[in-house]
């Protein structure tokens, strides 16, 4: 069974859905867009915090609200969280940057292979154009 499911060539959901573009404005699209795939996680990342935050304030009165000093009770649970998210957040860009730097490359590789053979199939056309046989007419 999961064998079969590893090799199967069916059955698969898109990765990333087509977006049909309506006559709408966009603002008002909401369907295949990014904001209606992610917002309940964004709004789970940023309603998690914003809720230890509050019980750290609600059990510590005297702790600013912006900032929690990293010898408080909850700031070694919070600071090696924020340790792990940095460790994501660069391992996250050099991946976008690598794989967008790759994708450009290859788009002018396959720009540059097009309009070359462009001017292949102008330069055909120009032959045939010159060595065609005319009529008197010119025709």
């Amino acid at each position: 069974s999961v064998i079969d499911r590893a090799v199967r060539t069916h059955g698969y959901g898109p990765i990333i859905p087509q977006y049909y573009s309506h006559q709408k404005r966009p603002w008002q699209q909401w369907e295949g867009t990014i904001i209606e795939r992610l917002w309940r996680t964004a709004l789970y990342h940023m309603l998690v915090p914003t809720v230890l935050l509050s019980v750290a304030r609600w059990a510590d009165p005297s702790l600013p609200w912006w900032r929690l000093p990293k010898e408080h009770t909850f700031g070694q649970p919070f600071f090696a969280v924020s340790d792990g998210y940095n460790y994501l957040l660069t391992l996250t860009t050099f991946v976008t940057t690598f794989f967008v730097g790759h994708s450009h490359d290859f788009w002018r590789r396959s720009y540059k292979l097009t309009r070359s053979l462009q001017g292949r199939l102008n330069d055909i056309g120009l032959l045939c154009a010159s060595h065609a046989r005319r009529s008197d007419d010119g025709g």
